[in-house]
């Protein structure tokens, strides 16, 4: 079992689309966003390719890039990050099922409450299993 322990959905523009966190102490999805978002650009600006893993400390941010979106998991560092990113390839299968890459492109003006409905999809491919399991107990 992997716990995911924060998850960010960022906009080719920085922004920040869709976050959850389980920390007590949670960063400004934000914040969290412009950071990763200048790192990743700087990234494929030198080297011509994205970031993919970023460790630090006892954690470690697995990206997952499609469509000029990131997704993006905080795990412990002793998550095997093949599982994580198939957990972040699906989910990004899901967001572009709800959000075309081309409405994302051409249509979306950086309303947020759009993506309100990911919650769901969230549940079923990202979070915790106990998270899932309570959540199908109490609905």
């Amino acid at each position: 079992m992997t716990e995911i322990e924060e998850f960010y959905v960022i906009a080719e523009n920085g922004t920040c689309v869709f976050a959850r966190t389980n920390a007590r102490d949670k960063c400004e999805g934000d914040l969290v966003a412009g950071f990763l978002n200048a790192i990743n650009l700087l990234s494929a600006h030198i080297t011509s390719d994205t970031i993919q893993v970023f460790r630090f400390g006892t954690c470690q941010l697995i990206l997952y890039s499609e469509h000029n979106m990131l997704f993006v998991a905080l795990v412990p560092k002793s998550a095997h990050i093949k599982t994580i990113r198939k957990k972040l390839e699906l989910f990004a299968g899901k967001f572009f099922e709800m959000y075309s890459p081309e409405y994302m492109t051409l249509k979306w003006r950086g309303n947020l409450d759009i993506f309100a409905g990911l919650n769901e999809p969230f549940t079923k491919f990202i979070a915790d299993p106990h998270v899932r399991m309570q959540e199908a107990i109490w609905q």
